[in-house]
């Protein structure tokens, strides 16, 4: 196991401050006092526990070199760029098969509050075909 040095918790400890800012700006509503919920981490020891995991499945140098590219602003803007295309490119030109594949996708989740939040948001159409791949899943299970 790698030993964390002072540099190792600084890295991993600004990577959690700006990990969680993050995610709590882009959720939070306005109402939410988010500089009191990041107060109440300790970031330190965070730090040094995140980073004693990450670091039996990486370099210290190929996490740095992730974190700046990552947030290079052409690695950025590639990756919205993609996002977007994600997001507006159906799997096919056929609606049918689109909601078949999208209902197979929410019906492979293993996660039980990812499948069934997937499924609640889906639109009518593949919430039914979701529900059926389920079924036909369960049912394949319970013959094994």
């Amino acid at each position: 196991m790698t030993q964390l040095t002072r540099t190792h918790v600084t890295f991993f400890e600004d990577f959690a401050k700006q990990f969680f800012r993050d995610a709590l700006v882009q959720t939070a509503g306005d109402d939410v006092d988010v500089e009191h919920i990041l107060s109440m981490i300790d970031y330190k020891d965070y730090a040094k526990r995140f980073g004693a995991i990450a670091l039996k499945h990486a370099s210290y140098s190929d996490l740095k070199y992730a974190d700046k590219a990552l947030n290079d602003e052409r690695v950025v803007r590639a990756m919205n760029a993609i996002h977007m295309a994600t997001l507006s490119c159906a799997p096919s030109t056929q609606e049918d098969l689109n909601i078949g594949f999208i209902a197979q996708m929410l019906a492979s989740k293993n996660d039980p509050d990812d499948l069934i939040s997937g499924i609640a948001d889906a639109p009518e159409e593949v919430r039914e075909a979701a529900l059926v791949a389920l079924q036909a899943r369960l049912a394949a299970v319970g013959k094994e």
